[in-house]
């Protein structure tokens, strides 16, 4: 490793790592700040997205249609796949990038690279309802930790991230469900599809499993309209990982503003008035790709941050410096990187930056999922529109909370696909099922298209709890190819979320009984390799999945005795460090976390503003 260390001039206003969901919008933020003219830096540890039309012939072109197949894998800058944990003989090998120690797998994965792993993001935005902030002290569930602030807190911020991503819902739906104030979403809903409207004629209004069961359509960062220089949603069923037309929002849209691009104007037949795409920023901020952080050093007399270390991907040694430093590198990156800046504070204690309260690592989440699957009588015309267009919401809240895991119910618009690898792993059942070679030419046509038709699926995704079992720490064997140790995992499943599948397994099988379904599955086949199978407390036999929302890490809280960052997402150690993403939350929710992660973003950035204004004046 050369000794030489490159230092980035001239020193920023603030240096922001990572260029994904919360990165982008944060830089957003402050490039477009008036009168101010901030200089602000981004280091991005993987490479630039690249045109839409590579990816989508890397995604076309890989054998396995996993979420990372549209990009290869960077040696210099890793990042776990779901196909690291297929199976219970490997997911511990020492080729992986995470170094799982157990109990359980912990199963969901996220990018390195521009615009992070909103890349591939499904795009649904629903927002974290009141009682969620308060869990411990609301409902008295033992384990839970409370938010240091509310949903009004977040609810101007909520407002905005809307607005800025482009969310289409179904705002008199959503005006019943959201607390006082919300007004309306930018677009109407995405079109229920004829699935959600079987569902609907079904099971809407039914008591099951001790709740009404209401169906609405589900809020998400997809057009129906043009909006922000985007075009309308054209129902495209594999928009994740990749939207071929970029009706669904990524934070390209942002980071081009962010560096002062001036993005397409125009489609062909484009209409008048839609609105534009974000305007160049008046103070346009740089990104360094390939550019690894992997320390931040700290001025033991004051406590403040003096420079982030990084290391490009030719193994030269870089510092930035800056007035602020945040850090949106995703909740296990972080935590890495804040676990590999041993610091001495001003009254001697000798720790890791932002890790006073011993909590940077701990309490790592995501929103486990149950999938159940069935075929109905009728077609009903899956792999038509987005992944899902409606879910269920009924168990997200109430006092059932106090004993098990909320959990949301998503309708899925893709059969079979997630849980079988359907269609084309239905043809395979089918020809080679059976073992009577009738299955070919026109009998194998006619027999897919009544399998096919048939095929529904849905998703119960859990909130997890925060644990000091779970967590992330630093191998002490295993280092990148740049010398950076590698993450370790540590993950759990607490009781309380497993009886949260014990009861969705009740509420899915009287669903599906409404609808009439035959051939209803969930557990896992006997035989199976997985290394997330469990038992829990009812005696069901589960395969954990991920959802892909990984949270916790470096909690938000009251107090720095017990977490990380206050309620505006600034280290209680170092006042001029500022932490966002999801490793903030002090709990899970049931919301996918992302609408979230841009609200914070956006408040945090306030603060920054309010910060540097105050250092001038």
């Amino acid at each position: 490793m050369p000794d030489e260390l490159y230092r980035t001039p001239p020193g920023y206003d603030v240096v922001i790592v990572g260029a994904g969901a919360a990165g982008s919008m944060l830089a957003y933020k402050l490039t477009h700040a008036q009168p101010n003219k901030l200089s602000v830096l981004i280091l991005e540890a993987g490479p630039e997205f690249g045109s839409l039309e590579d990816r989508v012939d890397a995604f076309y072109a890989a054998a396995a249609k996993t979420p990372s197949a549209p990009w290869p894998d960077s040696p210099q800058a890793r990042r776990p796949t779901v196909l690291d944990i297929v199976s219970k003989d490997t997911w511990q090998s020492d080729d992986k990038y995470l170094r799982q120690k157990g109990p359980l797998p912990f199963s969901s994965t996220y990018e390195r690279l521009s615009g992070g792993t909103a890349n591939h993001w499904v795009g649904t935005t629903l927002r974290l309802l009141p009682e969620d902030f308060k869990l411990n002290s609301g409902l008295g569930v033992e384990g839970a930790r409370d938010w240091p602030i509310g949903y009004q807190d977040l609810a101007k911020y909520y407002d905005e991230a809307e607005s800025e991503i482009g969310v289409s819902g179904n705002s008199e739906e959503w005006k019943s469900i959201y607390p006082a104030g919300f007004t309306q979403f930018p677009m109407p809903e995405i079109p229920q599809t004829y699935l959600d409207q079987h569902f609907k004629k079904n099971v809407d209004g039914k008591q099951i499993n001790n709740q009404a069961i209401r169906i609405t359509s589900t809020p998400q960062a997809r057009n129906r309209t043009w909006y922000r220089g985007r075009p309308p949603c054209v129902g495209n069923n594999s928009c994740t990982p990749l939207c071929p037309t970029r009706a669904k929002y990524d934070p390209s849209h942002h980071l081009k503003s962010v560096l002062g691009q001036v993005q397409h104007p125009s489609y062909p037949n484009e209409p008048n008035g839609h609105g534009h795409y974000p305007a160049p920023a008046p103070n346009p901020g740089e990104i360094h790709y390939r550019s690894v952080a992997y320390r931040l050093d700290v001025d033991k007399s004051s406590g403040n941050i003096t420079g982030v270390r990084y290391r490009t991907w030719d193994k030269n040694e870089h510092v930035a410096t800056a007035r602020i430093y945040v850090i949106c590198a995703h909740a296990i990156e972080t935590a890495k990187l804040l676990l590999n800046s041993p610091c001495t504070m001003p009254d001697g204690l000798q720790t890791t930056v932002a890790n006073r309260s011993g909590q940077v690592g701990s309490n790592l989440m995501d929103h486990p999922i149950l999938l159940m699957w069935a075929l109905t009588k009728e077609p009903v015309y899956p792999f038509r529109g987005p992944i899902s267009t409606s879910g269920i919401g009924s168990f997200r809240f109430g006092e059932a909370r106090k004993r098990r895991a909320a959990y949301i119910l998503e309708i899925g618009n893709d059969g079979w696909r997630w849980p079988t690898g359907a269609p084309l792993r239905t043809i395979f059942n089918l020809v080679h099922g059976g073992g009577s070679g009738e299955w070919f030419g026109s009998n194998l046509l006619a027999a897919m298209r009544d399998h096919g038709t048939r095929q529904v699926r849905m998703a119960a995704e859990f909130e997890d709890l925060p644990s000091a079992n779970s967590r992330v720490t630093l191998s002490r064997t295993h280092k990148d190819q740049l010398g950076i140790p590698q993450p370790e995992i540590h993950y759990e499943l607490s009781e309380y979320t497993q009886r949260g599948f014990d009861d969705a397994v009740v509420t899915l099988r009287g669903i599906f009984e409404a609808l009439g379904t035959t051939e209803i599955h969930y557990e896992p086949a006997e035989g199976s390799k997985s290394p997330g199978l469990f038992r829990s407390p009812g005696g069901n036999r589960f395969e954990l999945r991920g959802a892909g929302h990984i949270m916790g890490t470096h909690r938000m809280g009251s107090s720095p005795e017990d977490s990380v960052v206050d309620g505006d997402c600034r280290s209680w150690d170092h006042t001029n460090l500022f932490l966002v993403g999801g490793g903030v939350f002090p709990s899970a929710g049931t919301a996918n976390p992302t609408l979230t992660i841009f609200a914070l973003a956006l408040r945090a950035a306030e603060t920054i503003l309010n910060d540097l204004k105050a250092q001038v004046s």
